[in-house]
């Protein structure tokens, strides 16, 4: 059989053929088959980097960096995993590890440098103290090296990179298509405004770039948001935890967002500059993009007056094409009545394209605990009021969507009386439980059973 024969078979077959060990002998022996089976077998490579044992990973780094394998002619996708700890496995006596690490030091930068064809990078990065600065330093030297680089994804220890290496170098790419940058938050320390402009710098140079997201706390992403406005980078897809003025401006400079995941202005941020934040978003620059959402996702970091509510919950019916809602409830608004909550259910027959809605509570904005267990306590009352609200909701229209609201799904219920028939909602057990309209909709995480409510 000809190589454009194998070529034209389904991806599907040629993976079975490809990683199927009873295939072996019939890979070694057909050259026609292992050509083509090379750009789908070297297709994606991941690159393991430990500090406790450097030796895993290495001999493949080592073979990497040689350039003589597929994966430095098919490679489209890159996993970097940095590990400070390989669990189950003995420490190596500091002579061997030193060893490996020197070679490590040589394989690195020759073998990313390698990889020209890659496309996509994802890089969990490890910056807590006992793992070497030199590898997250080389990594970092070498993303301008790869020349079709259009999908980059930095994770982990994030914000500790920024702090110690202000993202040296990430001025020099360009061409992106996708940015992911979220990490944790356990330096303290704030970031210089230097990895910012370096950002920002990357961005200009993509004007191409459709999907953002920037979730990092304790820096100034202005500059960030300044760059995509002035430069006129419209995204189709935005995910931050920074709420701020400017990045608010971005949005009203521009039509056609598809999805958006908004975490609220931060605890530091006071009440009256809230409800500014809020004003501005809900009022000028959500209508500016009501024809194209898909998804929106706008949740309180603390309560206040960051979510839908009476006085802008008419915009929710201009979102004629939104599939997925998910927002935020204060305790304030539903302690007395469950109008915030069932302004929410209302708006469900009014959104055709709607299959997913998630409502969750909001976290007391307080300086501090007022005793153990205040946040989790706070938090049981809140979901518990929100499914009191759930159950006892009437509408006249079937509920055709399954709604995750107190941390439990609910489902359409018929409830009857003197009279009319009526529906309401139902807490539902099993995920497989109700199906509408041919889909179902699952939503939300793991929750407890032992809850009879």
């Amino acid at each position: 059989m000809a190589t454009s024969s194998f070529s034209s078979l389904p991806t599907e077959l040629l993976q079975e053929i490809g990683v199927g060990q009873d295939h072996k002998s019939l890979r070694a022996v057909c050259k026609a088959l292992r050509i083509a089976i090379n750009p789908l077998f070297f297709s994606s490579v991941v690159i393991q980097l430990s500090a406790q044992r450097p030796d895993k990973g290495l001999s493949r780094l080592e073979t990497i960096a040689s350039g003589e394998t597929g994966w430095s002619t098919f490679a489209c996708a890159l996993t970097i995993h940095c590990d400070l700890y390989h669990y189950g496995l003995e420490k190596l006596d500091d002579e061997v590890q030193a060893a490996c690490y020197s070679r490590m030091k040589e394989s690195l930068l020759p073998a990313l440098e390698s990889l020209k064809t890659i496309r996509t990078i994802a890089w969990s990065v490890q910056e807590r103290q006992g793992y070497p600065g030199w590898i997250n330093e080389t990594i970092l030297s070498a993303l301008p090296s790869f020349p079709l680089l259009n999908d980059l994804s930095l994770s982990g220890d994030l914000r500790g990179l920024m702090a110690r290496t202000a993202l040296h170098g990430f001025d020099r790419l360009g061409g992106l298509c996708k940015l992911k940058l979220s990490g944790y938050d356990w330096i303290q320390d704030g970031i210089s405004t230097e990895a910012s402009l370096k950002i920002s710098k990357a961005l200009s140079r993509s004007p191409c770039l459709t999907a953002l997201e920037v979730s990092i706390t304790g820096i100034d992403l202005s500059p960030i948001w300044n760059t995509l406005r002035t430069e006129k980078i419209y995204l189709e897809e935005l995910n931050t935890s920074s709420v701020t003025r400017d990045m608010i401006c971005y949005l009203c400079s521009y039509s056609g967002l598809i999805r958006l995941i908004l975490m609220g202005p931060s605890i530091d941020v006071p009440p009256a500059e809230d409800l500014s934040l809020s004003d501005l978003f809900f009022i000028t620059a959500l209508p500016k993009h009501a024809d194209s959402l898909v998804e929106l996702s706008c949740v309180a970091t603390v309560e206040g007056q960051w979510g839908f509510n009476s006085k802008n919950a008419h915009l929710l019916w201009r979102l004629v094409r939104l599939q997925s809602l998910t927002t935020s409830v204060n305790w304030a608004d539903i302690h007395d009545s469950g109008d915030t909550v069932e302004l929410l259910l209302d708006a469900i027959p009014n959104l055709p394209s709607l299959s997913s809605l998630s409502i969750i509570g909001s976290t007391l904005r307080v300086p501090y605990p007022i005793y153990e267990g205040f946040f989790e306590n706070h938090r049981l009352k809140l979901s518990k009021r929100i499914r009191v609200i759930m159950r006892s909701y009437r509408t006249i229209t079937r509920p055709r969507i399954v709604v995750n609201a107190g941390e439990r799904r609910f489902g359409a219920k018929a409830v009857s009386d003197s009279h009319a028939k009526q529906w309401g909602y139902k807490k539902l057990s099993d995920p497989n439980e109700q199906r509408f309209e041919g889909f179902q909709v699952g939503i939300g995480g793991q929750y407890e059973s032992s809850d009879s409510e």
